[in-house]
């Protein structure tokens, strides 16, 4: 059977996981450590989504960044899974795309080895080909730089037809980079005019899945 994509690569935060709370409370917690006064939530929630440098660049000189990105990987992993749920109905669909043969990967701007812990921790992590994130050591910091790892880690070759899953602007930009499609999701943080630009949006895991698994 010839389905319509080949590979599938996740991103995580309004994806996979409802983790609004829990970001949203380490990026106050930065700014406030660091002399900021902390938006109001709608501002926060816009704030998720990109790396973490680069939200915490809007409110912080240059010179800051690097200690400030550091208090809050600090702050990340003293809270571990604390605030961590899977959306509804995710599991299940990780474990039918990979009965179907399909190569999964997540492309996430979470640091790499923060990504690896959550697949874990929630046990869905044997049914990932690739785990992939934001890797400062290996200069992989953009969505872009994400995808294109993802895409390398997965193989994928000329006339493949991978497909990103996200929830913001930011993953339709970054897979874009690399020649791939998004399908939106509609139950993460996205405002209303994001989803313009993505190929499908979709407002159930269970559209998720029907689109998947064509």
């Amino acid at each position: 059977m010839t389905r319509r994509w080949t590979h599938v690569l996740f991103d995580m935060d309004g994806t996979l996981i409802e983790s609004a709370d829990a970001v949203m409370g380490r990026i106050a917690r930065t700014l406030l450590e660091f002399g900021v006064a902390v938006p109001d939530r709608p501002e926060l929630q816009l704030l998720l989504g990109p790396p973490t440098h680069d939200i915490l660049g809007k409110y912080l000189p240059a010179s800051s960044v690097p200690e400030a990105s550091g208090f809050y990987r600090g702050l990340a992993e003293a809270d571990g899974m604390n605030g961590y749920e899977l959306f509804d109905g995710i599991r299940h669909l990780i474990v039918d795309l990979h009965a179907a043969g399909i190569p999964l990967a997540t492309a996430t701007t979470k640091l790499r080895v923060e990504a690896a812990r959550v697949v874990n921790h929630f046990d869905i992590g044997q049914y990932f080909t690739a785990i992939q994130g934001a890797d400062p050591d290996r200069g992989v910091h953009t969505k872009g730089n994400v995808v294109a790892a993802a895409l390398s880690d997965l193989d994928v070759e000329s006339g493949a037809r991978p497909v990103m899953v996200g929830d913001r602007i930011f993953d339709i930009h970054g897979a874009a980079r690399c020649g791939v499609p998004t399908i939106m999701c509609g139950w993460g943080y996205a405002a209303p005019e994001e989803f313009d630009a993505a190929y499908l949006r979709v407002d159930t895991v269970a559209q998720l899945r029907a689109e998947l698994l064509r």
